[in-house]
């Protein structure tokens, strides 16, 4: 559900970045963070009409009391929006995720060595799998950069060699 919603944001985002209309990421984050603030609100009011505990809701007394707190976390969550939106314009989707992985895999990591957490071996395998992931797509990456273009590759006997048609 959750890696479901934040890839769809992500590429909604990439898209409105690099699309025919190319958005700034200050215009980007004035963009997506009201569609997200919609679709939280339709959560919470299908919550409220249903009346279930999906999700606890504070009381408006609670919201006054912690509201210093409140208004810090939408400050935060502006900021590290907006950096996405930067980060995502300069990089790729793909290589936002892999550092949202390299990322977890720190946070684990450092957990287990400053305060001792138990990792089990299934962890620690798909720690291993996605750093080996991750070698591997820059490998790739770093191999295609270095091909010359199409045009400028020859054939043995010297003739420019021509594009394959490959189905998909």
């Amino acid at each position: 559900g959750s890696s479901t919603c934040e890839a769809a944001k992500t590429i909604c985002q990439s898209l409105v970045l690099s699309g025919p209309r190319k958005l700034d990421p200050l215009s980007t984050v004035l963009v997506v963070m009201p569609v997200s603030g919609l679709f939280l609100g339709f959560v919470l009011l299908v919550n409220n009409l249903l009346d279930s505990t999906f999700v606890k809701q504070p009381t408006f007394s609670e919201i006054y009391v912690c509201r210093r707190a409140l208004f810090l976390n939408i400050g935060n969550a502006f900021a590290l929006n907006w950096l996405i939106a930067i980060f995502l314009k300069y990089m790729s989707p793909v290589a936002y995720v892999l550092t949202g992985n390299v990322k977890d895999i720190c946070i684990m990591l450092m957990s287990a060595f400053l305060m001792h957490e138990d990792i089990s071996r299934i962890q620690c395998l798909g720690f291993v799998v996605q750093i080996a992931c991750v070698f591997t797509w820059s490998a790739l990456k770093q191999k295609e950069s270095q091909k010359p273009p199409l045009e400028q590759r020859w054939t043995p006997r010297g003739k420019p060699a021509k594009a394959e048609k490959t189905m998909i």
